[in-house]
């Protein structure tokens, strides 16, 4: 039997339950059959510009199929970073590519894992980009990964364009936080969006 008493309390031996709001850090998960992030405008690229994109793949690779498109240049292979012909290993086409800071190259190993990554694109031919996680015209060329955190740098390191792609409020058009390009998912729903955590 429970005793409740003033001066326990006052002496702070009564427990209290506190409720912790632990805020979710939302991705939007393409679903690698006919949805990607379509940008606003096509970005041209100058001489030593790069793009990163952060993303998060999971165990998808072995089912995924070939050539799925993290990113690359507009209705073409001239510049690209996508799954091989074998779906576990990587093609790189007309671009320098590191993933986390290491170099990739075709053929190399894409990690089977649900950590998140950075990959760096750096175009060694002048090109444009205007879709994500894609290619905007071939559904079956998209991903099956959340892709976030787009970003686009100048020769100079200076950041030009940026597109988080984390806001669910914001739904299937995402604002861009530098620059004023805006990205449009294709073949939107809700359930696209994932607790960064559970992936």
């Amino acid at each position: 039997m429970g005793i409740s008493s003033p001066l326990l309390k006052q002496a702070g031996f009564v427990k209290r339950k506190i409720a912790i709001a632990i805020a979710i850090e939302w991705v939007a998960e393409l679903d690698g059959l006919g949805q990607q992030w379509n940008l606003s405008s096509r970005i041209a690229t100058d001489e030593g510009d790069y793009f990163e994109i952060d993303y998060i793949a999971g165990e998808f690779l072995g089912s995924l199929g070939a050539y799925k498109r993290f990113l690359g240049s507009d209705d073409n292979y001239g510049v690209n970073v996508t799954t091989s012909s074998i779906a576990w290993e990587f093609s790189v086409v007309g671009t320098v590519a590191t993933l986390n800071g290491e170099n990739i190259i075709t053929s190399s190993d894409i990690p089977q894992d649900s950590l998140a990554r950075t990959l760096k694109v750096t175009p060694t031919q002048s090109t444009t980009i205007q879709s994500i996680g894609g290619l905007s015209t071939v559904g079956n060329r998209s991903v099956n990964a959340a892709i976030f955190n787009f970003r686009h740098y100048n020769s100079d390191g200076f950041l030009i364009h940026e597109i988080p792609l984390t806001s669910k409020e914001q739904g299937a058009t995402q604002l861009a936080t530098v620059g004023n390009i805006n990205a449009f998912m294709t073949n939107y729903t809700k359930a696209v969006w994932k607790d960064r955590a559970k992936l």
